[in-house]
């Protein structure tokens, strides 16, 4: 996708280095990002993704197995702010038979969400846990099936919050009927 037309693209705000390198089976490699603000710039979030990819040495042709990660940059200026909600959707089973629970997170605000969900049932048990559960500017909503492990009562607590690490505040706890 064209970068240059994506709205709030942050893009033109990043620089990194090194652009290119080699990394050995084993190895590491450190990249440095520098972002530059320009005067008069907007209140909100900028995203971009950094994309790497990789393959075998000496194995550069078509055939050859090639690996490739997009890791999202995310740079926030100014007043920002997200809140979260949370609507039940349903249970159902996966392949192997384990009760999931469908969940339709839904975010407001001019930034991201980024946090985990925790479903505990009415006897205070953990059934439920899912990290890094992301809601990315432009989506408003995203649905999240969570697999359900331990006792099923017939009303769940479900906790999404923002891991505070990454600069969340956002907290929501609602309680779903399962009849």
């Amino acid at each position: 996708k064209d970068e240059n037309n994506v709205q709030n693209s942050a893009k033109k705000l990043l620089r990194y280095s090194p652009r290119r390198g080699r990394i050995l089976p084993g190895g590491s490699q450190i990249v440095r990002f520098t972002v530059r603000k320009p005067a008069g710039l907007e209140s909100g979030e900028y995203r971009s993704q950094l994309r790497i990819e990789g393959g075998l040495l000496g194995q550069e042709n078509a055939n050859s197995a090639k690996l490739a990660y997009n890791i999202p940059i995310i740079a926030r200026h100014g007043q920002t702010e997200a809140s979260a909600d949370l609507d039940f959707l349903g249970i159902h089973y996966n392949e192997k038979q384990q009760p999931m629970m469908s969940l339709l997170i839904k975010r407001e605000g001019n930034r991201s969400l980024f946090g985990s969900f925790t479903i505990t049932n009415a006897k205070g048990d953990v059934i439920g846990l899912t990290k890094g559960v992301s809601v990315y500017e432009p989506l408003k909503q995203r649905v999240m099936n969570v697999e359900l492990t331990g006792e099923l009562t017939p009303n769940v607590s479900v906790v999404y919050e923002e891991l505070k690490e990454y600069g969340g505040t956002a907290k929501v706890q609602k309680t779903f009927s399962l009849r």
